[in-house]
């Protein structure tokens, strides 16, 4: 290192220190010991060359110079992971994540006076959402928090906060996706002239890894309605057309669950599969007794799960038929 540069650069401390002296933040003595020390250093790094132990965090957006003199701001965003391990059911559930905004500095030369004199500050840190897929709500209860400046360095100072996620019906059952959070401190205070940066910003970025829930959903249209003509022993069929309007490849189960005793009602085919949004056919086939006359009721359930895991079901959608036979 350039001996004048660092000369240059002392006599830039000194009067920065003897400033904050004259304002009584410090005594003296710390005064003259924090020059003795700045001095110590200088020609030392002017004989030896500088390196950056391997535990030391660097900024890459930094000139070395600032980290090595000023103090080095860490922000980080953390939660349970074990509140992320349910799946979120959409329409019906709004999730409650917790979690910590921390934040902590390290020092470097002059570190221990600098945070002497930064520490009745209150820091600002800026949350957001900065990405997250369309069918997800997803809302912070604070997007900017204030935290007291820590007194000593690798002290973490926590601030709790909350993100409120509701999901839509298009969020695919076990697909799952991240909603991405950024914490950022945004302050940075120079030196002298702007030649060393006595705090740094800090910035952290992470995603949240979400789950949605199967919603089964199944619609149905009648395209014929729900009144069948049935004379005796003839064969009569109604069209059901459902539908998968839930969030999941579906296995749709039909059954009959009341019927007259002496008909033959059955549905076919007896179960479908329709993937998400999809539509088919399904028919109700009645043979009515030799001696029917008058009108009887037919009670079908369709039951959706989610294909491959018959103990995850869907709410069940109840039609009625009526069928009719008036001899003239």
């Amino acid at each position: 290192m350039n001996r004048k540069y660092i000369i240059v650069n002392i006599y830039i401390i000194y009067k920065a220190l003897k400033k904050v002296k004259e304002r009584s933040y410090i005594k003296k003595t710390r005064l003259e010991r924090g020059i003795i020390i700045i001095i110590i250093l200088s020609l030392g790094m002017s004989i030896f060359p500088t390196h950056v132990s391997s535990t030391t965090q660097i900024n890459h957006n930094e000139k070395p110079g600032e980290i090595f003199f000023g103090l080095k701001s860490h922000v980080d965003i953390t939660w349970d992971e074990n509140e992320t391990y349910n799946q979120i059911m959409p329409l019906e559930e709004v999730r409650v994540l917790s979690f910590n905004i921390s934040y902590w500095v390290t020092w470097g030369i002059l570190g221990q006076l600098t945070n002497y004199y930064l520490k009745d500050r209150g820091v600002n840190i800026n949350i957001e959402i900065i990405n997250k897929p369309d069918f997800c709500n997803a809302y912070l209860d604070e997007n900017e928090i204030s935290i007291p400046f820590p007194k000593k360095q690798n002290i973490k100072e926590l601030y709790n906060n909350f993100i409120r996620i509701f999901l839509k019906l298009d969020a695919p059952a076990f697909e799952a996706f991240n909603i991405t959070l950024q914490a950022t401190m945004e302050s940075e205070i120079k030196g002298p002239l702007g030649f060393i940066t006595f705090l740094s910003p800090a910035n952290k970025i992470v995603n949240i890894t979400l789950l949605p829930d199967y919603y089964g959903n199944v619609g149905y249209l009648l395209p014929e309605g729900n009144i069948i003509e049935t004379p005796p022993l003839v064969e009569k069929q109604l069209p059901i057309k459902l539908y998968n309007f839930g969030n999941g490849k579906s296995l749709i189960e039909s059954e009959i669950i009341s019927a007259p005793s002496d008909f033959i009602v059955y549905l076919d085919p007896e179960n479908l599969i329709l993937d998400v949004l999809e539509n088919k056919t399904i028919y109700l086939k009645v043979i009515a007794p030799s001696n029917f006359s008058g009108i009887e009721t037919i009670t079908s359930m369709f039951t959706p799960s989610f294909l491959g895991r018959p103990d995850l079901k869907g709410q069940p959608e109840i039609i009625t038929f009526y069928c009719n036979y008036n001899p003239s």
